[in-house]
């Protein structure tokens, strides 16, 4: 797991997935339904913050 955290911050995002796919390949489609949901969660956390601080 760690490694996983270490290759996600020191690469870009497709060697990233390329170590997720020595995995099991539902395990991979879990990490990347996570970052999805991250990701969604992280912009329209920002999008809200924008519209009340305007």
């Amino acid at each position: 797991m760690q490694q996983l955290l270490e290759n996600f911050f020191s690469s870009s995002p497709t060697t990233f997935l390329h170590t997720l796919e020595e995995f099991d390949p539902e395990i991979n489609f879990f990490f990347f339904f996570v970052f999805i949901l991250l990701l969604s969660w992280m912009f329209s956390s920002i999008v809200l913050m924008d519209t009340a601080l305007s």
